[in-house]
């Protein structure tokens, strides 16, 4: 299988971007235009909402069985892929 590839980065997405970036994609960012890359910001621009962040959250702890509370996180953690990967390879004891 060939690597995705960021459209607007060029960079190659690691395995959880591309996964998180599918998710937000077909699941959450609903608005015209929807999400572009793993760097376009999805909570400050509006792309995704509050609801959005719960349903986010529990599709990362059942994929990547990582427990992340809403109340403890800067939400700029959560407003690109590129970051929530991060995030989740930092839970999962990487880097």
């Amino acid at each position: 299988m060939k690597p995705s590839v960021d459209p607007d980065a060029g960079a190659v997405l690691d395995p959880i971007e591309e996964e998180v970036l599918r998710f937000v994609a077909e699941k959450l960012a609903k608005r015209a235009g929807g999400i572009r890359s793993a760097h376009s910001p999805i909570f400050s621009s509006g792309l995704v909402d509050s609801f959005g962040t719960v349903e986010l959250l529990a599709f990362l702890n059942e994929t990547y069985l990582v427990e992340i509370d809403p109340a403890s996180i800067d939400p700029l953690r959560l407003d690109t892929v590129a970051s929530i990967a991060k995030l989740v390879r930092e839970r999962q004891g990487g880097a």
